[in-house]
């Protein structure tokens, strides 16, 4: 998964989750061949906004038309992450994240775009929206600790809350970290 924040604005900030990327640049060990250490913990919350239009002329311009898309997401992510030079001098922060991610293609909501917003109007018809959880850097079975990501309501939401906090807990103990697999999940120019 891939999202791009705001790609015409600096500084370009990317969420990744590529398996490709980071087995090319072994991400989980120091230059000197050590356990790459994660000395740092945030949570952010982003919210994603994407909206093009396009205009198709029939017929030699008889009939035109115009086609829009457009959605919106709110990502909750919590992370233990370095921050590491590439060779062409980005900052990449490496690391695990738990990510809740939830998105809607109706941006004419008139509230502020939250995930609990979301799952409130999702509740009550007003909106239609889709939530999951993603995992990043951590490789070992998570089971029970998922929920299957679907429509967005409150009902779905509490449980979707309670995994969200179990999976910190347990991904974030000290008896987890002999299963991180750090990954890129920012760039930072």
């Amino acid at each position: 998964m891939s999202i791009v924040l705001d790609p015409g604005s600096a500084p370009r900030v990317d969420l990744l989750n590529s398996t490709k990327h980071n087995e090319k640049n072994n991400l989980d060990a120091d230059s000197d061949g050590s356990k790459l250490q994660l000395p740092f913990t945030d949570a952010k919350y982003h919210v994603i906004r994407k909206s093009s239009q396009a205009e198709t002329t029939f017929l030699a311009g008889i009939f035109g038309a115009r086609a829009s898309q457009s959605f919106a997401s709110v990502v909750h992510e919590v992370r233990r992450y370095n921050k590491i030079k590439s060779t062409t001098g980005e900052t990449i922060n490496v690391g695990v994240a738990v990510r809740m991610i939830a998105a809607t293609s109706e941006l004419n909501l008139g509230f502020e775009l939250t995930i609990p917003n979301l799952a409130a109007a999702g509740q009550l018809n007003n909106t239609e929206a889709f939530a999951a959880i993603n995992v990043v850097g951590f490789n070992f079975s998570l089971g029970d600790l998922l929920v299957e990501p679907g429509n967005l309501d409150v009902e779905s939401f509490v449980e979707l809350e309670q995994s969200f906090s179990r999976l910190q807990k347990f991904i974030f103990s000290t008896d987890a970290e002999q299963h991180y697999a750090p990954m890129a999940i920012e760039y930072v120019s």
